[in-house]
């Protein structure tokens, strides 16, 4: 009889410790990598962090069986053979190596001996192709999961009911923009957000709008008691250095023009209000770490920092879900230079989607439009054919904004932005207010008739609230 190795104990270790490990586990294959004997308990880990978006405890596995008692016993004699393991999780990407290697040794060698012992031609190249798809399998592109429908019953109804049980868990992270969180529903991780736009649209402002808004959540630096949960950020910035990205922070939450943040001619009021913001950062439990980059950064650089970063937190739950990437255009692929830039650039995309799923992130980043052919109207086409021959940057993104410049754009108080893609729901057009003086895009409270579209969510909106504020009006008469 095969012996369980070391190995395999420090891997059921490392994904019983170690959240990341516990996904990078779940991206590379499946329970089929370790020993047989192993197998049951590798699922039960698997599942649960899918469902609990957390690693398990033991008790937490052991009540996971149920009523079955052979398996809580199972459960309890396999864990405490790893628990007691001493192991250096710095080799946990070694030992996975190890272990595909492994796995695929021994399928050439099953398959070497089933060959030898079988008369059948036809039988012998299917076991061959079987034997093979296994293999490219594990050694090719990654696997997040793989359920026949029946097999994922269990799962559905663990997450179901943890939902029913944690309805404020199951809601998605709202961006703050309420004509976007009402088509959304909030941004559910691994959720990967492009924000588009010509070159001095707002790119760049929209997304540490979304970033400000996703750290305070319903919070205000007014309040000394935390009304909701935040979301720790980390913002990376290849193009606007640490002090003025710090600067324009500072100015959104403040609510002071930047041009007055970075001098030193405040008024009494905004002396005081600079005091407060700051005294509201430095007791807030949410972390929003600015990452000054240079150009020319890869995914995988960034993710080792988000790593590093993770590691020192204290609690797991003060992990880092949301990340921003300001933005694509300055990115280097980590397969190397092409010659085309088009295609570099649908590379680090994919790269920054894999980042964004196997970490369970939201991670937003931005990206260059080409400017229009010139329009005979003098409208500002909107469309994914804006990327071009690049349109397969938005493939893997589950929610695509497209910022609208218009002519004479400045004449505008607010600014258009389009749904051009979203996976998980309609798309849509909704409108955002500018406030460039504090950096940020705000709510867009009030439309004039000029600049008002029918089909703008926005209006949609607002029309329903005037008409929960009469009722109300009629209520109390």
């Amino acid at each position: 009889m095969i012996e369980i190795e070391k190995i395999d104990l420090d891997i059921l270790k490392a994904i019983t410790s170690n959240r990341k490990y516990a996904l990078d586990f779940m991206q590379s294959g499946s329970e089929k990598l370790l020993h047989s004997d192993l197998w049951r308990i590798t699922r039960l880990i698997t599942d649960y962090t899918r469902v609990y978006k957390e690693v398990p405890t033991k008790r937490a596995l052991i009540e996971q069986s149920g009523s079955n008692a052979t398996l809580s016993a199972y459960v309890e004699k396999t864990y405490a053979k790893f628990e007691s393991s001493q192991y250096d999780f710095k080799e946990f990407s070694f030992d996975l190596a190890k272990l595909k290697k492994r796995y695929q040794k021994n399928l050439l060698s099953m398959l070497k001996s089933s060959i030898d012992k079988e008369e059948d031609d036809d039988k012998k190249l299917l076991q061959i192709k079987s034997s093979l798809s296994a293999i490219k399998e594990i050694d090719g592109q990654q696997v997040y999961a793989k359920h026949t429908l029946r097999e994922g019953i269990d799962n559905f109804v663990e997450r179901f009911k943890y939902r029913k049980a944690n309805p404020e868990k199951s809601k998605g992270t709202f961006s703050g923009f309420v004509a976007l969180d009402f088509i959304t529903a909030g941004f559910k991780t691994p959720e990967y957000v492009l924000c588009c736009g010509s070159s001095g649209a707002g790119k760049s402002t929209l997304l540490m709008s979304l970033a400000v808004n996703m750290y305070m959540g319903n919070n205000t630096i007014d309040n000394d008691k935390f009304q909701s949960e935040g979301n720790s950020v980390i913002y990376y910035s290849l193009e606007i250095p640490y002090e003025e990205c710090f600067d324009k922070l500072v100015s959104y939450l403040s609510k002071i023009p930047l041009r007055i943040i970075q001098g030193t001619d405040l008024t009494d009021e905004q002396q005081n209000t600079l005091n407060k913001t700051l005294k509201f950062i430095r007791k807030y439990p949410y972390e929003f770490l600015i990452v000054d980059i240079p150009k020319g950064a890869s995914a995988s650089q960034m993710e080792s920092i988000y790593t590093d970063f993770n590691e020192r937190q204290s609690k797991s739950e003060d992990r880092t879900k949301v990340v921003v990437v300001d933005y694509i255009g300055l990115l280097d692929s980590d397969e190397g230079d092409t010659d085309q830039d088009w295609l570099k650039q649908a590379a680090i995309s994919e790269q920054l989607y894999k980042f964004c799923r196997v970490n369970d992130l939201i991670l937003l980043t931005g990206v260059q439009l080409n400017e229009p052919a010139p329009s005979k109207t003098g409208n500002n086409e909107v469309g994914v054919f804006r990327l071009s021959r690049s349109k397969a940057i938005i493939n893997p993104s589950t929610l695509c904004l497209m910022l609208e410049k218009r002519p004479e754009e400045n004449s505008y108080p607010n600014m258009p932005c389009h749904i051009i893609k979203n996976r998980r729901g309609p798309l849509g057009k909704f409108s955002l207010r500018k406030s460039f003086d504090n950096c940020a895009f705000l709510n867009d409270e009030g439309l004039s008739g000029e600049v008002a579209v029918e089909d703008d969510i926005s209006i949609q909106l607002q029309k329903i609230e005037e008409e929960l504020s009469k009722e109300k009006e009629k209520e109390k008469e």
